[in-house]
Formats: structure tokens, C-alpha cells, sequence
């Protein structure tokens, strides 16, 4: 039995002052399947509880851009990123103003299941990362076609036994976790180190994006030159072209999945000269912002 998320006006949010709501996988759990597959809706400026939980989980949308509030900042998720969470981290979902409605799909599953698992798939920094969340960002579609299929095999599936969901989700795990690598490898070889590590995390953070380059190098706590040189080794790019990158795929999912304006989008994405952004745009995906919307724009449907 699905259990329904609850959602709470923001004015009754301000005066909960925050209180977080612990969930545990015992309310979720069904003798059949060793998971717990529902759908969440939001509408415009609603807000989720606080909540942290005792289990794994991961969110994909089907429809609209949710915000994702963490102890580490807020991440912007799409119908083309993945959202994994740790037990015992404590998050929270807004629904943008610019979105009428959000549509997500949740899958949770006990903690001693990822434990199994991670004992013959995963090592090193992998598993460190594994265990305390990540998000995967501008997802491709044969990816995502993936995701869906086991996650719809989970839900729908009814002739499958518990057996089957077991072999199923530990797929979909190996799936993230391969993707989780992929996106992060160093060309060097070589682990990132931490300080530039989590200063990469940090700049999804919306506002440390916005405040550009001086932020990044705030946050890896080393000079300009050092930082430049460590990640031109580590990651083959600059730390302008890093930031470009990130603010460019923003850029690319809100023309997708938000009804918010080119310029609006451009300048909640740290673009401040228009024409500028138009170039850098162009430069990267071959057209301009307003022909990308118009041949990329839909909604995914399952």
C-alpha cells in the first residue's frame, strides 16, 4: 500500500520551524517485494516535510523541476537527473512558483539491502560517496530508459517474485553506480583530491553557482593558479569552463521543463549578459537558447 507523501503550505512551513519528520522502511514494507516504489505530486510553491529516514532512496521526475534542500544547499532536479539519498540525511522538495505541477517517482529500500550489495560491487571513494548521497545530473536517454524500465519492472510487475525485485534493484544500482563513476573519473587515473572534490559538489548549490568563479575558489580554500592547475590535471577542463558547464546544463534543463522565460532563465543561471550567454549557448549546443526549446521541449510519460 502506497503510502502518501504530505504536503504542507508554506506559511504553515515558516511556523514549523523546521521539524523533521523520521520515517523508517518498516512503514513501507511488503512481504513481496524487498522495495517501496510510489509516486509524490507538488503543485506550484508547495513544500514537502522535512524528513530524513532510516533506509536508501532515489527520486526521478516524470514531470516538471523540483528543488531538492539539503544540509549541503539546494539542487535543482529535472526530468533528466537522479536524486540519491543516504539514511539519516534530512531533505526537504519545494515546487518552483514557475511550475504548476511536479510530478516524482520514489524508490526506497532497507539499508542491509545496499549494505549486500556494496559488498561485491562497490570499494574506495565509490562506496564513501554511495553512502552519503549524490546527485547524477543531465542523464542520457538511453540511461533513463534504463531507470525507468527496472523501475517500472518494480512496480508493475506483479508475476515477478521477491527473488526477481532483488536481482532488479541490485541492476538499478549498478546502473547508478557506474553512471555515478563515469561522471566523476579523473583522466589522470587519479582521485580527485577532497578539498576539490567537495568544492565540485558544492557548486551545484544554486547560490554558489551564481556567485561564479571567486565562490569556487573560495570553497577549495587554495589559490586561482593551484586551483587551475589541479583540476586541468585531474579533470582535463578549466574551473571557467566547469562553471560554464554547470550553468549550461541548468540553462539547457530549464528550457526543457520550466515555462519561465529565456532571459528569466538565463539570469537564474548566473548569466548576467545576455548576449554573452546567447554565444556561449550557441557555442556549446550548435543553436540558440530559443531553437533548443522549441526542438527539445517535452515532458516524459510513463
Amino acid at each position: 500500500m502506497a503510502r502518501k507523501k504530505a504536503f504542507i503550505a508554506p506559511s504553515s512551513y515558516l511556523r514549523s520551524k523546521l521539524e523533521v519528520e523520521r520515517l523508517s522502511f518498516d512503514q513501507f514494507r511488503l512481504p513481496d517485494s524487498p522495495v517501496h516504489v510510489a509516486d509524490a505530486v507538488m503543485r506550484k510553491s508547495e513544500i514537502s516535510q522535512p524528513h530524513t529516514h532510516d533506509y536508501y532512496e532515489f527520486f526521478i521526475l516524470k514531470q516538471g523541476t523540483v528543488r531538492d534542500h539539503t544540509q549541503n544547499g539546494v539542487q535543482l532536479i529535472t526530468t533528466a537527473d537522479l536524486s540519491f539519498n543516504a539514511p539519516s540525511s534530512s531533505h526537504y522538495l519545494t515546487c518552483p512558483p514557475s511550475e504548476e505541477i511536479m510530478v516524482l517517482t520514489n524508490v526506497a529500500f532497507p539499508s542491509d539491502l545496499f549494505e549486500a550489495f556494496a559488498e561485491y560491487a562497490l570499494n574506495g571513494k565509490l562506496l564513501e560517496n554511495m553512502r552519503t548521497g549524490f546527485s547524477l545530473l543531465n542523464l542520457s536517454e538511453p540511461f533513463l530508459e534504463q531507470l525507468w524500465s527496472g523501475v517500472n519492472l518494480l512496480r508493475y510487475d506483479s508475476g515477478s517474485n521477491y527473488e526477481a525485485k532483488m536481482l532488479t534493484i541490485k541492476s538499478l544500482l549498478f546502473l547508478i553506480a557506474c553512471e555515478y563513476q563515469r561522471q566523476t573519473e579523473s583522466p589522470s587515473g587519479e582521485d580527485l583530491p577532497d578539498w576539490l572534490s567537495n568544492a565540485m559538489k558544492a557548486m551545484n548549490s544554486a547560490d554558489n553557482l551564481n556567485a561564479g568563479l571567486s565562490r569556487f575558489v573560495e570553497l577549495c580554500g587554495r589559490s586561482q593558479e593551484h586551483v587551475n592547475r589541479t583540476l586541468q590535471k585531474y579533470k582535463g577542463f578549466s574551473p571557467t569552463a566547469f562553471i560554464n558547464s554547470l550553468r549550461l546544463q541548468n540553462v539547457a534543463r530549464l528550457l526543457v521543463s520550466s515555462s519561465s522565460s529565456i532571459t528569466e532563465i538565463a539570469f537564474e543561471c548566473g548569466f548576467n549578459n545576455l548576449s554573452h550567454f546567447n554565444n556561449v549557448f550557441r557555442s556549446v549546443y550548435g543553436v540558440s537558447p530559443r531553437d533548443y526549446r522549441k526542438r527539445q521541449q517535452r515532458i516524459i510519460c510513463f
